[in-house]
């Protein structure tokens, strides 16, 4: 009887478990809500420091999505894909960092006065707000980068609606 009964409850917990390891969604998929409830208030221009929650869902979408070429440590890899540690290029515009995630970029960028010549594919269609705004969030503020939280409502506004 015991058996059977622990046998249920592991049957059943797999789909939760199986849930849980996928962060990201697949195309078409429905995306996961980290953001706030529908209604809610949010001072859209206040600089917020970095909650650890949302550097842990950033760092969940990074190590899913960015670490291939970025690296887990964000120095690139050598001279052909950019660093994400100290770069200039990603800390000096905000809306433009926004913009590389959801769009992607291509052609030639400086970062920390070196050239790459690379592309970066775009990530809106499968990310939404929250999740983009929690990757920058951690990306700026890791490996001795330093910058505000991201919020959802900044990245809708790049984006040009809701999601």
């Amino acid at each position: 009887m015991r058996r059977s009964v622990l046998f249920l409850a592991l049957v059943a917990a797999i789909p939760a478990v199986v849930a849980f390891k996928r962060v990201v969604p697949r195309a078409g998929d429905a995306v996961p809500f980290y953001g706030r409830p529908a209604g809610a208030a949010l001072a859209e221009d206040v600089a917020l420091p970095a909650a650890p929650d949302q550097l842990a869902r950033g760092r969940q979408v990074y190590e899913l999505l960015c670490q291939a070429c970025h690296m887990p440590d964000g120095r690139g890899m050598g001279t052909a894909l950019p660093p994400l540690a100290g770069a200039d290029y990603l800390l000096a515009d905000r809306t433009r960092a926004i913009g590389v995630v959801l769009h992607g970029l291509s052609g030639p960028i400086t970062v920390n006065g070196l050239g790459y010549n690379a592309a970066m594919p775009a990530l809106g269609t499968m990310l939404s707000d929250q999740q983009v705004a929690d990757v920058l969030t951690y990306v700026t503020n890791t490996w001795g980068n330093t910058g505000d939280a991201f919020t959802a409502a900044q990245v809708r506004a790049v984006r040009g609606g809701t999601r």
